[in-house]
């Protein structure tokens, strides 16, 4: 019993229309935040290494 109800559930979640995570707009969207948070934390990084050894 307990298979049969393994397999129906199995054909079920594979026949099951699904959805992307997300939509090629949302990933465009969410690479770009990405790189603009990357190059925030670079630049915070810099000025603060600037601060501790200054160049003379």
């Amino acid at each position: 019993m307990g298979t049969t109800v393994y397999n129906a559930a199995a054909f079920a979640a594979e026949s099951a229309q699904h959805e992307p995570p997300l939509s090629w707009w949302a990933a465009v969207v969410v690479t770009f935040v990405a790189i603009f948070l990357l190059a925030a934390v670079l630049a915070l990084m810099t000025r603060w290494e600037r601060k501790r050894h200054p160049h003379v």
